[in-house]
């Protein structure tokens, strides 16, 4: 939810599900939605208009068109329903202008139960023996150690297999180190992977058991690893779960540990984990198409694929157009950002 300089409220759009009531409807990725059935938003109403609606409402939409005057669309939306949003969102392969193969994945959310799709995804995108490969964690808030131990084993060097992947230190009380190592083992239905470069694409969304995965590889890539957004969230620690037998509905997730690289470093709770190239999402202006080089973050890692360097930090005053338009030309400010609001974790299902 963004509030323009002029006052007004709009929505803006960062993906849509399949086969969801928004995908139904049209609506697409760097849409704003700035009234509901004729009715601005405004910063009391948005919840209801567009979180939680208990009917449906037609959207009027502001999207880029061929100009660089967004178009304005009167969009019905169909009845409001629950869906299941997938952890795996986006994969592509494809072939860059001067040769380079790339296996681009946007991973949502460290799911157990989806872990089966994370390396079927993983084989499919790796048969093409892609030269580099560009993992998209910008909007996800973590989930379970165990499954980010797996996506670090896929995306660890072959060399590093057996060797520390993370520890878990837990309090003074319990006294103790937990180590995990990047076990071959897990990589049944897929292989390790072999590439030129990992670029990681992050932001301030990007927490807990993102940051695990990020932190236990950088040892073993070293600049072979490129985390191209902005700094992490700054979630150091895991939770474990406790229950009660009298009451089976209530779950407690307690942080218990610390979680360490193989050097033991955790000391990114401050300012996260910096990323190599700063370049952030325009949520105010316009969002281009995920995974292609419309899309800032990776407009960004293409730039480096084909030249060996990132593009120089653009100013204000070279900001586009598209942006200007979009943006009222001033400095608009997000009030709400749902991805924000995720809960992060690093969950451990043993403990």
């Amino acid at each position: 939810m963004v509030r323009g300089t002029d006052g007004d409220y709009y929505y803006t759009i960062l993906y849509v599900q399949p086969e969801s009531p928004a995908s139904e409807a049209g609506l697409k990725r760097g849409d704003h939605i700035c009234m509901a059935n004729g009715i601005k938003l405004s910063s009391s109403n948005y919840a209801g208009y567009i979180q939680t609606p208990t009917t449906a409402y037609t959207y009027k939409v502001a999207r880029k068109g061929e100009s660089t005057t967004p178009d304005t669309l009167e969009i019905p939306m169909p009845q409001p329903r629950i869906i299941e949003e997938p952890s795996v969102y986006l994969t592509r392969n494809f072939t860059t202008s001067n040769g380079k193969k790339v296996f681009y994945i946007m991973y949502n959310s460290f799911e157990t139960s989806e872990e089966s799709d994370l390396k079927s995804k993983f084989a499919e995108g790796l048969a093409s023996s892609p030269n580099d490969i560009v993992l998209d964690l910008r909007y996800n808030p973590g989930g379970y150690v165990s499954t980010a131990q797996l996506l670090s084993t896929i995306l660890a060097p072959s060399n590093a297999m057996g060797q520390n992947c993370f520890n878990l230190i837990f309090n003074d009380k319990l006294n103790k180190v937990e180590n995990y190592a990047f076990d071959p083992a897990l990589l049944q239905g897929v292989s390790n992977a072999s590439y030129e470069h990992l670029y990681i694409l992050t932001t301030s969304n990007t927490a807990s058991a993102s940051e695990l995965v990020i932190n236990c590889l950088r040892p073993y890539l070293g600049d072979k690893l490129l985390q191209v957004g902005e700094n992490t969230f700054g979630k150091n620690v895991a939770q474990s779960l406790f229950t009660n037998a009298s009451y089976s509905k209530l779950e407690f997730w307690l942080t218990t540990a610390y979680i360490s690289n193989s050097e033991n470093y955790y000391d990114y709770y401050t300012d996260g984990l910096k990323s190599d190239y700063t370049v952030s999402e325009d949520v105010s202006g316009y969002l281009g198409e995920l995974g292609t080089e419309q899309d800032a973050l990776m407009a960004a890692v293409l730039h480096h694929i084909k030249n060996g360097s990132f593009p120089a930090v653009e100013t204000p005053e070279t900001q586009s157009a598209v942006s200007r338009n979009f943006g009222m030309n001033q400095t608009p400010r997000v009030i709400f950002n749902s991805i924000a609001h995720k809960p992060k974790y690093s969950k451990i299902t043993k403990y």
